[in-house]
């Protein structure tokens, strides 16, 4: 089955961020030109030689490209990548927030905005394969550290109030992607293989699961409409 490709599609968008950079120094444009002169400022460099980098030296460019991490790239990959898994029908990227943003609160129940029934991070895709509809909250994470253990406990919110759910033929996936959700992890003295087998574990249940984008198309192959209503 296909592999999702995180690192190719995040080098292609850096590359094209940092066209972007050099671009903006050929037009004069104005932000970026306050960028350049800001940085010769700290560094003492002149102006002329700070432009010649960046339009010579794609490393040095790189300072002054958006970094495509924090342009939601992951989450566009992996909505790319779930769509056009062979008989995914209906796929929706949905809202971060506002009105029509969804979420998976603590009775199981899925509801639009804001409600006061122990909201997690918001619903990120819809898809329907088969019999079966599918809610997923997806995090791409490599390294370790404070922001990287707080998605890990978006995902684990999730889950939880996810495996409360009642809804016939409906499965809720919490996708953890990167290394960070394949490495080991202890919990109160019990060592789990991966950070995905500790939620399984702990919040999972039959029809709400942690999984990578890669486990997906099996998954759904070998569940696809056996969900009756409890």
């Amino acid at each position: 089955m296909r592999r999702i490709d995180y690192v190719s599609a995040y080098r292609k968008a850096l590359e094209e961020n940092v066209s972007e950079v050099k671009k903006a120094v050929l037009t004069r444009d104005s932000a970026m030109l306050l960028k350049i002169h800001n940085y010769s400022e700290r560094f003492n460099l002149p102006e002329k030689f700070v432009e010649h980098k960046i339009l010579k030296d794609n490393v040095f460019a790189n300072q002054f490209a958006k970094d495509p991490s924090k342009q939601s790239l992951h989450q566009k990959i992996a909505a790319d990548f779930i769509s056009s898994i062979t008989e995914v029908v209906n796929f929706a990227q949905l809202p971060a927030s506002g009105g029509d943003a969804c979420y998976i609160c603590d009775d199981g129940v899925v509801r639009k905005g804001v409600c006061s029934h122990g909201l997690t991070k918001s619903i990120d895709f819809y898809w329907e394969y088969g019999d079966c509809r599918y809610f997923a909250a997806h995090k791409h994470t490599t390294y370790e550290g404070g922001a990287q253990d707080n998605q890990f406990n978006d995902l684990q919110a999730f889950l939880e109030n996810a495996s409360k759910s009642t809804l016939a033929n409906t499965f809720f996936i919490a996708i953890g992607d990167g290394e960070y959700y394949q490495k080991k992890y202890t919990e109160s003295g019990v060592s789990y293989e991966t950070r995905i087998d500790y939620m399984n574990s702990n919040y999972g249940s039959e029809f709400a699961l942690a999984a990578t984008c890669n486990d997906l198309e099996e998954f759904m192959v070998a569940h696809s409409g056996n969900r009756m209503i409890e």
